[in-house]
């Protein structure tokens, strides 16, 4: 399968990075062995018809976080190290901005609706599409509000044209996640860095990037004829012709009732689950075209892995970022590490592991940093 090449390359270079000895500095972090051990019950539960769709569908992205983790906590790298990691992480972001601009017909030819955008999409999933910009945005705000430098371009004022050229592709695919994420990993801890910088230079970045945000938003929403205001404000050809009023499973797009029937399998399968993969099946079962594939991996785990996957849940959720919070890191190096668990959670709650980037993010913040070491 083509769209989940990125899961095949991931686990490719854990065995083949794995081999080397010489970047293993650290002992192997035991919570990411935990959680990989616990996702593999769930394998004597799946049917064998379709096996390595469902496997490599549902499981491998979580598995390869597990991987990943157990890679990364055993190497150590500087801060100039992981910024020319991620620096190459915006430039593979250039060609998808060109095709879409190329691929996406003229604004005045394309009908704006209340849901995702698939001709603003290049034709791929505006949801995944939406994820990969955001995550260029994170990236670059992540650089201006913490180590204030000329990360991408050779001029801190280009680095925030490309945060509005990525911002406005991701507006275009209607889908919210993409941009949610990144604000949501970005400010919650913000905190952290209040207690290393300046608080008037923190809200002076905020600003001009909120400035430059707005921008972006308000000219979308010209060329949208108001239509991604409503989009952002929860509305749905439903509610705006009167037929319905808002709801939870309109704003979510049909992801609340998912969540619903994921429940209700855990909880008729409390201990195992269904099976890796198995969730559509059984959700089918449950009522009239509900055999979607889960959009939030937190219910997946619950559904397909029962407490095993409530384990890996609370390790995810609750424990991995609590283990940051109270170590003994600079709060600049906490503040990385958390906003990359962030960005990665709110990836997975509408997005799943459709991408490899939840994945990839989520298992950085098991990084050694040189710095940390300092003392």
């Amino acid at each position: 399968m083509p769209s989940e090449t990125g899961k095949y390359f991931c686990l490719f270079y854990f065995i083949l990075f794995s081999l080397d000895k010489r970047v293993h500095t650290k002992k192997i972090n035991t919570i990411f062995i935990v959680m990989f051990l616990f996702l593999l019950p769930s394998l004597l539960f799946t049917d064998i018809y379709n096996f390595q769709k469902k496997i490599v569908f549902n499981l491998l992205g979580i598995i390869n976080l597990a991987l990943l983790g157990i890679f990364f906590s055993r190497i150590t790298i500087t801060l100039v190290e992981f910024k020319t990691l991620f620096k190459n992480f915006i430039y593979s972001i250039i060609p998808l901005l060109i095709i879409l601009t190329i691929k996406t017909p003229k604004f005045s030819e394309i009908d704006f609706v209340l849901g995702a955008n698939f001709d603003t999409s290049g034709g791929f999933g505006p949801n995944q599409v939406s994820t990969v910009l955001g995550a260029g945005i994170f990236i670059l705000i992540i650089n201006q509000i913490v180590f204030k430098t000329k990360f991408f371009s050779s001029n801190r004022q280009l680095d925030l044209f490309f945060i509005v050229a990525l911002a406005f592709r991701a507006l275009l695919t209607f889908s919210r996640g993409g941009l949610l994420s990144p604000a949501a990993a970005i400010i919650l801890p913000i905190n952290l860095l209040s207690k290393v910088q300046n608080i008037q230079k923190i809200i002076g970045n905020f600003m001009l990037l909120i400035l430059f945000s707005g921008f972006a938003f308000l000219l979308v929403n010209g060329i949208t004829g108001g239509v991604l205001l409503q989009r952002f404000s929860g509305e749905t050809v439903q509610t705006v012709s009167g037929k319905q009023d808002k709801s939870l499973e309109g704003i979510s797009s049909g992801r609340s009732s998912i969540i619903e029937d994921d429940i209700k399998l855990w909880f008729d399968n409390i201990v195992f689950g269904v099976g890796a993969g198995e969730s559509p099946y059984k959700r089918a079962e449950i009522g009239e075209e509900r055999g979607a594939n889960t959009h939030t991996e937190f219910s997946r785990l619950l559904s397909e892995h029962g407490l095993f996957g409530l384990v890996v849940n609370i390790l995810l959720i609750i424990i991995i970022p609590l283990k940051i919070v109270t170590s003994k890191l600079s709060p600049q190096i906490k503040y990385i590490k958390l906003s990359f668990i962030l960005f990665a959670l709110f990836s997975m709650s509408h997005s799943a592991m459709r991408t490899i980037i939840p994945v990839i993010f989520y298992a950085f913040s098991a990084v050694n940093f040189y710095e940390e070491r300092k003392g």
